[in-house]
């Protein structure tokens, strides 16, 4: 990641008077509160083999990755297709 900075948004208060503290305030921001199209086109553009380890980061992520309609079309759609090699024993 080139810009940690995009997943962080910055207090939007005034700065404070008190002289102890005069770092800026932030918090991550939540994953939760981003729209489900946005996610789809952030997970497709992750390699397929990151997709076990993804799947461990939250409940939403699971369900977006086995959504395999949505994902893979927005995988299409933005060419990150892969070629995949399936076997059966």
């Amino acid at each position: 990641m080139k810009n940690p900075q995009i997943f962080r948004r910055t207090s939007m208060s005034p700065p404070s008077t008190a002289t102890t503290n005069n770092k800026e305030s932030s918090s991550p921001v939540s994953m939760a509160h981003l729209p489900v199209d946005l996610l789809l086109n952030c997970l497709a553009r992750v390699s397929r083999s990151y997709y076990p380890t993804l799947s461990l980061v939250s409940k939403r992520f699971r369900s977006l990755l086995a959504s395999t309609t949505d994902l893979y079309e927005t995988r299409r759609l933005l060419g990150s297709t892969e070629s995949c090699l399936r076997t059966s024993a």
